[in-house]
C-alpha cells in the first residue's frame, strides 16, 4: 500500500517529458507478460499430452479456466490444445488397455467380459425390445398398433443410440394411445 502511494505521489510530480520511461516500463512489462505466457502455453500443451484432464492440467499449469478458455479462441492455439488432447487421450487409452490385458492374463472374468464386449461383434451389448401384445378383438387395429410402436421405438433408438430404453419409456410406448384404439 505504501509503495503504490510512493509511487502515486512520484508519478504526480513527473512532468510529461518524463512520459517516454514509462511507456518503455509498460513495453517492459508487457513483453514479460507474453514471455510467461507463451510458457504458459507451451506447458499447458505438454501437461494435456500427459494428462488430458482439464482441472489437473490448469492446476499444475497455474491458470485458470477463464484463461484457459480465453486462449482456446486464438485458432491456431485451439487446433494445437484440441491434438495435444487427441494424443493425451490415446495414451491414457493405452493405459488402460495395458491394464485391462493384465488383468486378463490374471485371469479376472470381469476384464475378460469387458473386452469382449467391447471389442467383438460376437460379445457386443445387445439391445432388445420387447414388446407384449395382449389379445385384441380387431387384429388390424391391433397390427396398427404394432406399426405405430415400430416407428416410436425406432425414432427412440435414433435419438438416443447407447442408451438403455426405461421402465417407464417402455410402459409408455406400449400402452396403446386412444386414437389407436378408435375405429375409422
Amino acid at each position: 500500500m505504501a509503495r503504490a502511494k510512493k509511487a502515486a505521489k512520484k508519478s504526480a510530480k513527473t512532468s510529461s517529458s518524463s512520459r517516454k520511461p514509462q511507456r518503455k516500463n509498460i513495453e517492459a512489462r508487457l513483453k514479460t507478460v507474453r514471455k510467461r505466457q507463451k510458457s504458459q502455453r507451451t506447458r499447458l500443451l505438454e501437461e494435456l499430452e500427459q494428462t488430458p484432464i482439464m482441472e489437473a492440467m490448469l492446476v499444475k499449469v497455474g491458470i485458470s479456466k477463464n484463461t484457459y478458455y480465453r486462449w482456446r479462441k486464438d485458432t491456431s492455439f485451439n487446433a494445437k490444445c484440441e491434438e495435444a488432447l487427441a494424443k493425451g487421450r490415446e495414451r491414457i487409452n493405452d493405459m488402460a488397455e495395458k491394464n485391462i490385458l493384465q488383468a486378463m492374463h490374471k485371469g479376472s472374468l470381469v476384464a475378460t467380459k469387458f473386452w469382449l464386449r467391447h471389442n467383438s461383434k460376437r460379445y457386443g451389448a445387445k439391445h432388445t425390445y420387447e414388446i407384449f401384445v395382449h389379445n385384441s378383438i380387431d387384429d388390424e387395429i391391433e397390427l396398427e398398433h404394432l406399426a405405430r410402436l415400430a416407428e416410436r421405438v425406432h425414432a427412440w433408438k435414433k435419438k438416443r443410440p447407447k442408451v438403455q430404453m426405461s421402465k417407464e419409456e417402455m410402459i409408455e410406448m406400449t400402452t396403446p394411445r386412444h386414437d389407436d384404439l378408435e375405429e375409422d
